[in-house]
């Protein structure tokens, strides 16, 4: 690195390179053609552990060559965007690739007190969940804590708290840090780095290995069969420092992976809408509701099945016919009601997390009916409503997120397709 209006590196014994308080100063990085692509952190110098704890750190990414840097979010085709976290980028030499920077690190050094919207000194332990310093450990300058922001918020809206639940994007809706996205099969380049000066931090993505990353470490990781990984499957995908109490204390997020387009009304969520990759373009599809299933052949792992509305199941045959109503029954939870209310105090006193309170509209399966409680981070377009389930037309398969937050209640559990911890972790919603 030299300083630009004297060509002189920029060395800690070079004045040049120290730039005073309200001033500015201009560097020049040199890239080499044969270097590798991958990030490169960059920090101060000059006060290094005081600025840099304080959040003076960046990052930069060498792209393979020829490439494009493209915005990845809103509607038509992807325009030539400048810098951020997650990009397109128009590969030069393969195929293109969505792009995310991940910078875990600390809020301040280990004294550092954070302070709440409020003004007050965030506690040094969780009284609820024992984590240290929550609040304390970010990726990309954002933190959610398991106790002092979703298990409090729990006591204090529901008169309970329960830790299991804190992943959980139905109970509380989406959490405030880093959430990446992408549509599934798009190959997909995560660029780690540790932008603190004290503590390490082992990134660890559900399904995948443990990178550990230390101060001013910077790793490229490349998913094996791209996004939804080699199962090619949609949904949430946690990842976390994998030192406990650091993610408890706010240092983890999702990789949202989705299997139909996420533009306009087609969104299955709240999120901003998601463009394609140029050379994928078209091999995402619309979602459609169950009905618009009927009279289709759907390809599910090889395996063909044919949607009618009426008669029997018939799995012998090739394609193998099944009704709707079987077709989205076997992807569901089970129908049932969660729990009742108390007819005095009109207080939940009972819940079966095992079921889903969807329902038919015909040959139209609907979700259950959106939430009425007021939530922080989910606010629906129609309260107390169902509206119809989606699907991927080309495989019949859900539409990820097929969920909407209902605050401080249990996703539920699919009894008999997957683990209890694999359901809180994926459940999303719409």
């Amino acid at each position: 690195m030299v300083v630009s209006a004297t060509g002189a590196a920029a060395t800690t014994t070079n004045p040049d390179s120290v730039v005073e308080e309200k001033k500015t100063g201009e560097f020049e990085w040199y890239i080499h053609p044969n270097t590798q692509e991958g990030v490169r952190q960059f920090h101060t110098y000059s006060q290094d552990r005081e600025l840099t704890v304080m959040g003076l750190f960046g990052a930069f990414v060498v792209e393979p060559r020829g490439s494009s840097y493209l915005e990845p979010l809103g509607e038509g085709d992807p325009t030539p965007a400048s810098s951020g976290w997650q990009t397109i980028i128009k590969n030069g030499t393969g195929p293109d690739f969505r792009e995310f920077v991940l910078i875990y690190h600390e809020v301040g050094d280990e004294a550092f007190r954070p302070l709440n919207k409020k003004g007050d000194f965030l506690p040094q332990r969780d009284p609820l969940t024992d984590a240290y310093r929550p609040g304390g450990r970010a990726i990309n300058y954002r933190s959610e804590p398991f106790g002092i922001n979703n298990m409090h918020v729990q006591h204090e809206y529901f008169g309970f708290e329960d830790e299991s639940m804190g992943y959980s994007s139905y109970t509380f809706g989406d959490p405030s840090p880093t959430i990446p996205r992408s549509y599934m099969g798009d190959p997909a380049k995560f660029r780690l780095v540790h932008g603190g000066s004290e503590v390490f931090n082992s990134h660890h993505p559900h399904r995948v290995d443990v990178e550990v990353i230390g101060p001013s470490e910077a790793l490229d990781l490349e998913t094996e069969c791209g996004s939804g990984l080699c199962q090619q499957l949609a949904g949430d995908f946690l990842f976390h420092c994998h030192v406990a109490h650091h993610y408890v204390a706010g240092m983890w997020g999702y990789w949202r992976v989705y299997n139909t387009i996420q533009q306009g009304d087609s969104r299955n969520d709240i999120m901003p809408d998601l463009r394609e990759l140029p050379d994928r373009k078209g091999r995402i599809k619309t979602p459609i509701s169950s009905d618009k299933l009927i009279g289709q052949t759907v390809d599910w792992f090889g395996k063909q099945f044919t949607i009618t509305d009426k008669g029997k199941s018939n799995w012998t045959t090739n394609p193998a016919t099944i009704t709707v109503k079987d077709w989205v029954t076997m992807q569901m939870p089970t129908m049932g009601k969660p729990g009742h209310k108390d007819d005095e105090k009109g207080q939940l006193v009972s819940y079966d997390a095992t079921v889903l309170d969807w329902a038919w509209e015909g040959n139209r399966a609907m979700s259950e009916k959106e939430s009425t409680t007021d939530n922080p981070k989910y606010k629906s377009t129609h309260p107390g409503k169902r509206h119809p389930i989606m699907f991927e037309p080309l495989t019949g398969k859900v539409a990820w997120p097929h969920l909407t937050p209902h605050f401080g209640k249990r996703a539920m559990f699919s009894s008999g397709r997957c683990s209890p911890r694999t359901t809180w972790v994926r459940l999303g919603w719409r």
